[in-house]
């Protein structure tokens, strides 16, 4: 049997409010919080914080080295990521030494 649907008046900005908490929940269960607080940078930024080239950044995620994510025809790197990929590429460099 189907619950009755009961309609009552409320204001439009109460019903967003309500919506949106709920929206903010499911997220909140779903996505990890971090992801939405942590740092995108350009391709520019990156290259300074690696201090590499804008080349060599080109190089890096063609060859799969750094991870990076495309938001249309913009790229955008996780400060995390690339610090993490830099010392994985740190730690193969010397073994292979």
């Amino acid at each position: 049997m189907q619950d009755d649907i009961i309609l009552s008046p409320i204001k439009l900005s109460v019903l967003l409010g309500l919506i949106q908490d709920c929206i903010k929940a499911e997220l909140k269960n779903h996505v990890p919080a971090e992801s939405f607080t942590e740092e995108f940078i350009d391709e520019k930024q990156a290259a300074i914080f690696l201090h590499v080239s804008k080349a060599t950044m080109i190089n890096w995620r063609r060859d799969q080295i750094i991870p990076f994510h495309r938001w249309g025809s913009r790229i955008r790197y996780k400060k995390s990521e690339l610090i993490k990929a830099s010392e994985t590429k740190k730690k193969y460099k010397k073994a292979l030494e």
